[in-house]
């Protein structure tokens, strides 16, 4: 069924999904080449420090704080906006991770005023 629906596709759209596909695919030796760097030590010792609270770290078993933000690219020199914070579970790992040299913003909106919150989106 798919390759009739491929076949479907006017001749143009056809390239042009073969062109994207094989530029999303040009980028996975880069993905599986930077999994395998060594973690940054500063930032594993955030994520392992003992000024979290014990809910946040047990949290950590399935969100995979290390791996995710190491996924993205994240240096401590880098200015970070972390967007609607919540109860601040990645907060506790960037802000004294980003301290000495980077920059880390709270993004959110007033929950006492969610109108607000509407009228700038």
């Amino acid at each position: 069924m798919a390759d009739t629906a491929f076949r479907n596709l006017p001749q143009l759209a056809r390239r042009q999904l073969l062109a994207a596909v094989s530029l999303g695919a040009a980028g996975l030796p880069v993905l599986a080449q930077s999994s395998g760097t060594a973690p940054d030590d500063a930032l594993a010792a955030a994520v392992a420090a003992t000024h979290r609270s014990a809910a946040n770290r047990a949290r950590d078993r399935w969100r995979h704080p290390l791996e995710t933000l190491r996924f993205f690219g994240l240096n401590a020199s880098q200015s970070v906006v972390e967007i609607a914070p919540g109860a601040g579970w990645y907060t506790e790992i960037l802000a004294p991770w980003l301290r000495d040299r980077g920059r880390l913003v709270a993004a959110h909106y007033s929950q006492s005023d969610p109108s607000e919150y509407r009228r700038r989106s």
